[in-house]
């Protein structure tokens, strides 16, 4: 089995998560906002699906602040609070699930649409995991199937019937392997998708530790 891994949020925090879990918080108690956790949830469920049909950075968080009730005015705030303040960190799982899936002698890749996932991995000290990393920096990001058509130009004798993809993205991890017809699982660490999990043909687990290996 040859196993692709996507990066953000799967083995390492991203932005999005990040957001979350720091620059929303602390935006919304420096400015006594009003937050509806049920309603926020729905609200940021519905910018990632749309991010990943779209991609219109700016429309999307305009839609989100809208749904809110938040001002616009805020964004910049969010947006550089962000940019100086965010930096990946591995999830307490991962260094066990890379190791586990070595000792299996199971070759693993990162598959990500984060262009900087090279160096992040070098950065965070897991590069030498894998066997190769690929990024769209010459090919259509993930969910398109050119991104595959890539990946088999450095693996010409890849079977997709002995691959497995995780990720933390339904609409793009999820989608790109429904595309290729390959076994997927997704890991949602804050049950954020849980609407979802009926929905969706993917094995859904809140850890790394949760994927079996064979």
């Amino acid at each position: 089995m040859r196993w692709f891994i996507d990066f953000d949020d799967t083995l390492a925090s991203g932005p999005i998560t990040w957001a979350l879990d720091y620059a929303f918080p602390q935006m919304i108690q420096d400015h006594r906002l009003e937050c509806d956790a049920e309603r926020f949830a729905q609200a940021v469920l519905h910018a990632q699906e749309r991010a990943n049909l779209d991609g219109d950075a700016q429309a999307i968080l305009d839609e989100l602040f809208d749904t809110m009730r938040w001002p616009h005015s805020l964004q910049s705030e969010l947006e550089q609070a962000i940019y100086q303040n965010y930096q990946p960190a591995l999830f307490d799982d991962a260094l066990v699930f890379l190791e586990r899936l070595r000792a299996a002698g199971q070759p693993i890749y990162i598959a990500s649409n984060n262009q900087h996932a090279r160096h992040w991995a070098s950065h965070l000290g897991i590069a030498h995991y894998f066997h190769a990393i690929f990024t769209p920096a010459t090919c259509p990001p993930k969910p398109h199937r050119g991104f595959w058509d890539h990946i088999l130009t450095v693996l010409p004798d890849l079977d997709a019937s002995a691959a497995c993809f995780i990720g933390d993205d339904p609409w793009s991890d999820g989608v790109f392997a429904e595309v290729l017809g390959v076994e997927c699982w997704i890991i949602d660490r804050a049950s954020r998708y849980q609407p979802l999990h009926n929905r969706r043909p993917y094995r859904w687990v809140r850890s790394l530790r949760d994927i079996a290996i064979p």
